[in-house]
């Protein structure tokens, strides 16, 4: 079985982004929903939100769920440019998450203890592929389930738990992925141009969306245009 996981809450996403995905992935796959919404598109199981996790701490919670077989995780903001059967060959026993190889990596030392640089991370959970039930997915949840007020204190995020506690992550490789606001390869002159549609990657992230709010409507008119 193979499951197309989500996550709204609160306002910022809408019923039509969850249907966004549905489509741009053909309405081929199981979905499911880690939501309060009951309103949704009846092919989407809904997961109801855990009651002592916050925010994106969500996103660790999910490693505990069980039964839905292979699951890939994708955030509500991304944008699907192509068929997405291939990413289900990357399937691992770690889990598979997406590295930001738009960032400049030498300014991340997974071994520093300071309390600024513990902000840092190169992992992007907009997208994660995993077994449900596998030893290696649940040992994340149960790491964070021991403290989970001190993490989610201590981490601005799930990326940056995922990171600093040194979970056994495999990396989806480069050329799946990009980010319209970062680029696509920090190290590559001509892929580290932010603000452009790149039709050849699968997946392109629309993160840091809430410091450049309207960026998604930018990429949506230049997708359009090239497309079109």
């Amino acid at each position: 079985m193979k499951t197309i996981l989500m996550l709204k809450y609160g306002t910022k996403y809408s019923k039509e982004d969850v249907d966004r995905i549905i489509e741009a992935t053909g309405g081929k796959y199981n979905y499911a929903c880690m939501t309060d919404d009951t309103t949704l598109d009846p092919r989407v199981k809904v997961i109801p939100l855990p009651e002592d996790v916050d925010g994106t701490f969500i996103k660790i919670w999910m490693y505990s769920l069980e039964d839905l077989g292979d699951v890939l995780y994708f955030d509500l903001d991304i944008r699907i440019q192509k068929d997405i059967d291939h990413l289900w060959n990357y399937l691992d026993e770690r889990p598979i998450i997406c590295y930001t190889y738009w960032k400049d990596i030498s300014w991340v030392d997974k071994n520093a203890r300071s309390y600024s640089e513990q902000y840092l991370s190169n992992y992007n959970s907009s997208a994660v592929l995993w077994r449900s039930g596998s030893p290696k997915a649940k040992e994340i949840w149960e790491h964070f389930e021991k403290d989970m007020d001190y993490y989610m204190i201590k981490y601005w995020g799930d990326d940056r738990f995922l990171w600093h506690e040194n979970f056994d992550f495999k990396w989806f490789p480069k050329g799946e992925f990009y980010s319209f606001l970062y680029g696509a390869d920090y190290y590559d002159p001509e892929k580290r141009i932010v603000d452009r549609y790149r039709p050849e990657y699968t997946v392109c992230l629309l993160n840091g969306l809430d410091y450049y709010p309207g960026y998604d409507k930018k990429y949506d008119e230049l997708s359009n245009n090239q497309m079109g």
